[in-house]
């Protein structure tokens, strides 16, 4: 499931930022850090969770900050892609 909404799972969260959505950037940062913790995706959690962390100061959200992690999140997602899928289709732990 998580591979098949991957770029809307990443939408989701460009949105929330060019939208200066601080809940929604939380709510979808929180989501994605969860799954991600599923596939022991460690990385990729952390930069989640340090996106969700940045949103929770409602009023005083480090828009830049979050830009710049969210490119981070994107980057090491786009790394990682290639390797869940592997796994999920063979089920061997590259």
């Amino acid at each position: 499931m998580l591979l098949a909404e991957w770029g809307d799972h990443l939408n989701r969260l460009n949105q929330a930022l060019a939208a200066a959505d601080s809940q929604a950037l939380r709510i979808h940062a929180h989501t994605l850090k969860s799954l991600l913790a599923m596939f022991h995706a460690e990385l990729a959690r952390r930069q989640a969770m340090a996106l969700e962390n940045a949103a929770m100061v409602e009023g005083r959200v480090d828009w830049p900050a979050c830009q710049r992690l969210y490119g981070e999140l994107a980057d090491e997602m786009e790394r990682i892609h290639p390797l869940l899928k592997q796994f999920v289709d063979t089920r061997v732990i590259p």
